[in-house]
């Protein structure tokens, strides 16, 4: 079975394997993290622009109403 030699294609939880893009809004205070797709849309639309490459963020070019940001744990993998 696919689940016993790699559990993170077993279905197991989303949040395992999936990557998130920081957003700040047009004051440079963060917003909730987004899916990649949503940041791509923001890019393509010329909604947002990068702001960061390492970790990838984006910075929106028109205002929002602000939002409560719920606490972030973020993990950084040096390498070997």
């Amino acid at each position: 079975m696919v689940g016993e030699h790699y559990p993170a294609l077993a279905g197991g939880s989303k949040e395992q394997g999936m990557s998130h893009v920081f957003v700040l809004d047009t004051q440079k205070q963060p917003l909730p993290p987004v899916h990649p797709g949503r940041a791509r849309w923001f890019l393509h639309t010329r909604k947002a622009a990068v702001f960061k490459r390492y970790p990838f963020t984006i910075i929106l070019l028109s205002a929002v109403e602000s939002t409560q940001v719920q606490p972030l744990r973020i993990k950084l993998d040096p390498g070997s």
